[in-house]
C-alpha cells in the first residue's frame, strides 16, 4: 500500500505509525449503495482487522 494512505485507527492489525500497510483497502458507503451523499460520515473501511 503507498505510503499516501493515512489511516489514524492504532487497533487495526494494518496500522503503522499512522499509515496503512494492508495490500489493499476496501471503503464502503454505511447502508448500502454507492453514494455517500456528500458526507465522509456515511463512510467506512472494511478492511478493518482487529489488532490482537
Amino acid at each position: 500500500m503507498p505510503d499516501r494512505i493515512t489511516c489514524n485507527v492504532s487497533d487495526c492489525m494494518y496500522w503503522e505509525n499512522k499509515k496503512c500497510t494492508a495490500p489493499s483497502i476496501e471503503v464502503s458507503v454505511d447502508g448500502g449503495g454507492s453514494t455517500a451523499h456528500g458526507t465522509k460520515e456515511k463512510t467506512n473501511c472494511h478492511t478493518y482487522t482487529l489488532r490482537r
